[in-house]
Parts: structure tokens; C-alpha cells; sequence
């Protein structure tokens, strides 16, 4: 995954490691982000709200029947 920093302009790369393990388990298929916040869906039917500047999950919201999309 790539993070870009909007202030600074710079490129952070994530290994897939580092998220997954407290974050989906399978494809992401949206994100969406404003101000100090991103939403990420998955086809793991998941939806995380994360913490854009230390980059650590908020909330997980559980309990959709399918894939979630943007």
C-alpha cells in the first residue's frame, strides 16, 4: 500500500504485512480519506476507519452480508 502525505507531498510505502495484520484479510476495494481520517472496504466485508497520521485502526464496522465497496 502507498501512503501519500498531502502536506508534504512525500510517498510512504506500507508493506501489506504491516496492515493486514490488524487490518482486512482480503482485496481492498475502496478507500476514501478527509482530513486525519481514511475508510478502507473489503471483500473481507469489512469497513475500517483509520487514523491517518500514526496510521492505526479506530473502529472496524462488521456484519456486512458481501463485499464492501465504495
Amino acid at each position: 500500500m502507498i501512503y501519500w502525505d498531502i502536506e508534504t507531498g512525500k510517498k510512504k510505502v506500507i508493506l501489506g504485512d504491516k496492515i493486514s495484520s490488524d487490518g482486512h484479510q482480503d482485496e481492498i476495494l475502496g478507500i476514501i480519506a478527509e482530513e486525519n481520517i481514511c475508510l478502507s472496504c473489503s471483500k473481507d466485508r469489512t469497513i475500517i476507519l483509520w487514523d491517518i497520521h500514526n496510521l492505526k485502526k479506530i473502529h472496524s464496522f462488521i456484519g456486512h452480508t458481501g463485499w464492501v465497496t465504495v
